[in-house]
């Protein structure tokens, strides 16, 4: 069955080799002339990300306040720090403590802000933020 293909396909190029012929050339051209403009053409330009210095680093923050107002939670003038919560009639006011420290061999320049934020949630939802910059500092 195979040497019955092959003989078919002899016979129908020998009829149409002056159709085939110029269609297979065409073809060829155009396969030449998509890798010429291909190679041909500029590539690109590709975004790479290289890591020449790094430092680090380090802020912390703390909080302080004394205590000016009535409470039974605490002594007048106990000094609070680092604490969860403080209670505004008993600690009207909250300094903010924040320390930057970077490496001694260099000359660095850091911008600070501070940012109080400020939400409420229910059933793990939150529905109400707001939030205040308090402190900018270079």
């Amino acid at each position: 069955m195979s040497s019955d293909l092959q003989f078919r396909a002899k016979y129908l190029c020998g009829i149409y080799w002056h159709r085939l012929v110029p269609a297979l050339l065409l073809v060829g051209v155009l396969a030449v002339a998509t890798a010429a403009v291909g190679v041909a053409s500029e590539p690109e330009p590709q975004q790479v990300a290289v890591e020449t210095d790094s430092m680090t680093v380090e802020t912390t923050l703390s909080t302080e306040s004394t205590v000016t107002g009535n409470t039974s939670l605490y002594n007048r003038s106990e000094r609070l720090t680092d604490m969860p919560v403080y209670l505004r009639t008993a600690t009207p006011e909250v300094e903010l403590i924040a320390v930057t420290s970077t490496p001694t061999n260099r000359t660095v320049s850091v911008t600070q802000q501070i940012v109080l934020e400020l939400s409420a949630t229910r059933n793990g939802e939150v529905f109400w933020r707001d939030s205040q910059t308090l402190a900018i500092d270079s």
